[in-house]
């Protein structure tokens, strides 16, 4: 008789595990303070870490005022039982510029009353700027005194996030 000797050791695999959630700003890549977080039907705020999860796969997703919510997925596995994932969220607004001419002379009005989803005044150039304005076909409507009243309809979307509109505005004879 030969005699073989095998030395055996244990290792104790995870049977939970954590994922950590951070969400980004996906043109600015900084962090959305405002975003909350979910996963596993549980919330939290930015960034959330979620422990205690059973291994199996996961689809963290975050959501911010004003912008698109996104998601992703990570799998919690025995031997790798603690995930990080960065989601980017992308803005769901974006900037209208207004221009309010003459429509005789193709000069700037200044002063212009001007309406949308929000209202402004024109400055000197004839120009008024919104921002944050939610995606969307928007219709833009100008005054001024000595005028007759004019609009204006301009999107903003995903691949549209900056445009300009120009009004042009007919004098009262």
């Amino acid at each position: 008789g030969k005699t073989t000797t095998a030395t055996f050791v244990y290792q104790k695999l995870a049977t939970e595990g954590s994922v950590k959630v951070c969400a980004y700003d996906a043109d600015t890549r900084e962090l959305i303070p405002s975003a909350t977080i979910t996963c596993a039907s549980r919330r939290g705020s930015n960034p959330a870490t979620f422990t205690k999860l059973p291994l199996g796969t996961y689809n963290p997703s975050a959501s911010a005022p004003g912008y698109l919510s996104a998601s992703g997925s990570v799998t919690l596995t025995d031997v790798d039982a603690g995930k990080e994932i960065d989601l980017f969220l992308v803005k769901s607004t974006g900037d209208v510029t207004v221009y309010v001419y003459d429509s005789e002379t193709n000069r700037p009005i200044s002063g212009a009353s001007v309406s949308g989803t929000t209202s402004g005044t024109t400055d000197s150039n004839g120009r008024c700027v919104f921002k944050d304005i939610p995606f969307g076909t928007i219709k833009f409507s100008a005054s001024a005194s000595g005028y007759y009243s004019n609009s204006g309809t301009v999107s903003i979307s995903r691949t549209n996030r900056s445009d300009t509109v120009m009004i042009y505005l007919d004098p009262i004879p």
